[in-house]
């Protein structure tokens, strides 16, 4: 399973893990396995609504890549 964490600033990079092990369990997942393989600042752009709506409301979002969920959680 591939996702990404997205957060409103760098700030939020350091909680990322558990950003991430937050939302396996939240779709019953097991969070033991959760590893980092690139925890970085990639880049910055506007957010559409959807996932600024999740970053209001968590503190984050996670795009979903492969073998997730299709949508933004």
């Amino acid at each position: 399973m591939h996702f990404d964490v997205l957060v409103p600033s760098e700030d939020g990079l350091n909680e990322a893990k558990g950003f991430a092990q937050s939302w396996l369990a939240s779709i019953g997942m097991p969070i033991e396995s959760v590893q980092l393989s690139r925890c970085q600042y990639c880049h910055s752009e506007v957010a559409i609504p959807e996932v600024v709506r999740h970053i209001k409301q968590n503190g984050y979002a996670v795009l979903p890549l492969e073998g997730c969920p299709a949508s933004v959680a």
